[in-house]
């Protein structure tokens, strides 16, 4: 499974999606036949980026939502601040700022909490560059219609 995952990172840091989805669909499939919650917990991840990269924001945000609760159950600190910075993006791009800086304060204590002092840095000036209006989504974030 591990290799299928990597593949489809691949694939999807590529901007091949539809070939990224069928992968990670895959990984989805097999990672609930095998109780492997961090698998799914990764599918619904990458499929939640690769939503959001075609600009289907209501999926993106279901997916994320889906992998944060995982990670919420399973005490992982790193898949919950990772799932909630991509809400927030979603929420940015929906241009709901407020919900997006909450979703980032609680990404940044996440990462705290996980011990990752660097990503919870790195999370705290992407967010004020993205909220203070500093650096637009579009500039961090491919987004294209499907």
């Amino acid at each position: 499974m591990r290799d299928l995952v990597i593949a489809g990172r691949d694939a999807w840091q590529n901007e091949e999606y539809e070939h990224a989805r069928a992968l990670f669909e895959r990984v989805l499939e097999l990672a609930r036949a095998a109780g492997d919650r961090f698998g799914e917990c990764a599918a619904y991840h990458f499929l939640g980026n690769i939503a959001f990269n075609e600009c289907r924001d209501d999926e993106s945000r279901r997916l994320h939502l889906a992998a944060l609760k995982i990670a919420r159950a399973e005490g992982d600190e790193q898949g919950i601040a990772t799932s909630l910075g991509s809400v927030a993006y979603v929420e940015i791009a929906d241009g709901d700022l407020k919900a997006a800086r909450r979703r980032y304060d609680a990404a940044i204590d996440a990462y705290e909490k996980a011990g990752m002092s660097e990503a919870a840095r790195s999370l705290r000036d992407k967010a004020a560059d993205l909220l203070d209006g500093r650096v637009r989504l579009e500039d961090l974030v491919l987004r294209r219609p499907a």
